[in-house]
């Protein structure tokens, strides 16, 4: 856990590097600080991650970014929290409380965390449309790990391992549609459908989108 008034380096080059390894920068501390993003969020190894996944699952449009950025702020209480709290509706999720939303973009219900598990050992799950779809066909590289506790931990493993590559790889694999959709500069409205089509937070998510769009280039 990160202090709120912890304030990490502002990366003035074009790439991003932590512990050795650097990938091009497209989203940098200080946009996240203009986003709205808290300091838990807005470390020198989550901007590294971030970058990294954002490269490694294709998220590199300006409008995909862009919608990517603005669902998650709001998804995380603006970068507070990667996992849901508790609420009415976390004990009605399928397979319990457990599988409730987790992630930047919040991966919920025990199928698309099954899913999720799969993808990580194998490279290749079942969709939300009930397809099976590979690494292949997305030009991802999967960095492989067999993690039986994505699904015996559900949320717990997921916010505390993979919180930004669960949301990308729900962005981009497991809700066609969704990436063309934000990449072709969609209203906020029709992203909202496919992250979160219930929620009662539409009006947040648009001001959020408006505000980011000022920020990334």
């Amino acid at each position: 856990i990160v202090s709120e008034n912890y304030l990490p380096l502002l990366y003035p080059s074009p790439f991003n590097t932590y512990e050795g390894e650097t990938v091009p920068l497209r989203v940098s501390a200080e946009d996240l600080f203009a986003a709205g993003f808290s300091a838990r969020f807005v470390t020198d190894e989550n901007i590294w991650k971030l970058n990294y996944v954002l490269d490694q699952y294709g998220i590199t449009g300006v409008d995909d970014i862009r919608h990517f950025l603005s669902q998650g702020l709001i998804e995380t209480g603006y970068g507070r929290s990667y996992s849901e709290d508790d609420n009415i509706y976390t004990s009605n999720y399928s397979g319990g409380e457990k599988y409730r939303g987790a992630g930047i973009i919040h991966i919920t219900g025990k199928e698309s965390y099954d899913s999720f598990y799969h993808w990580k050992k194998e490279g290749k799950c079942i969709n939300g449309d009930n397809k099976s779809v590979s690494a292949d066909e997305f030009s991802i590289k999967v960095e492989f790990v067999d993690d039986p506790t994505i699904i015996d931990d559900g949320y717990v493993s997921v916010a505390e391992k993979y919180p930004i590559e669960s949301g990308a790889w729900y962005w981009v694999v497991y809700k066609p549609g969704l990436q063309k959709t934000a990449d072709s500069g969609a209203a906020p409205d029709r992203i909202t459908d496919f992250v979160n089509s219930l929620t009662d937070t539409r009006q947040i998510r648009n001001e959020a989108h408006e505000k980011i769009t000022k920020i990334i280039k």
